[in-house]
């Protein structure tokens, strides 16, 4: 990684975590910017590690005043909702945008489409469909077009964590209570 980056590194924009992480933090400079969307390399666990004690050898590098910043597409969800829809329907609509989906039906087979996902045995986002379509078609519009009402549902616990038929039995319940 030195030799790719004589110089060091003024940004780096950090999604993996764990060894890439450990090779690019002695070579940032100082005030360094690390824009930091996720650390995929610790989603599934990674194991006890080696036993080496990383502390400080990470204080050393508070001298270089580096900047890091967690973003979380939601907290942005509120002010870029509706222009994101905007784009990103036209984008569907005319091409621009693909995307693929693993639909599996039934609840049941929830836990091994999970563990499947968790091995790489699905492409693109995975849903298991609990619902009938006419139940999710007709909840969406109304979260979509109500930025407010998608980060009142967002700060319900465990939101993200909800089988599609629950998830919309809740917006719902939220649109239930607006009204």
């Amino acid at each position: 990684m030195a030799v790719a980056c004589p110089d060091g590194i003024d940004v780096y924009f950090e999604n993996v975590g764990s060894a890439i992480w450990q090779a690019v933090l002695p070579l940032l400079n100082k005030f360094a910017r690390v824009p930091i969307s996720g650390l995929i390399a610790h989603y599934n666990g990674i194991g006890p590690g080696d036993g080496t004690d990383r502390l400080p050898a990470t204080m050393r590098e508070l001298s270089k005043s580096l900047t890091l910043r967690g973003f979380i597409n939601y907290d942005f969800a509120e002010q870029h909702y509706a222009a994101f829809l905007r784009e990103v329907v036209a984008g569907i609509a005319d091409g621009r945008v693909r995307y693929r989906e693993d639909i599996v039906d039934r609840l049941e087979k929830a836990p091994e489409t999970f563990i499947g996902m968790l091995h790489g045995l699905n492409f693109g986002k995975v849903i298991v469909r609990v619902a009938a379509e006419g139940v999710v078609a007709s909840a969406l519009p109304q979260l979509k077009n109500n930025p407010r009402l998608f980060k009142k549902w967002r700060k319900r616990p465990g939101y993200a964590f909800k089988a599609n038929g629950e998830m919309f039995r809740d917006i719902y319940q939220l649109i239930r209570d607006e009204t």
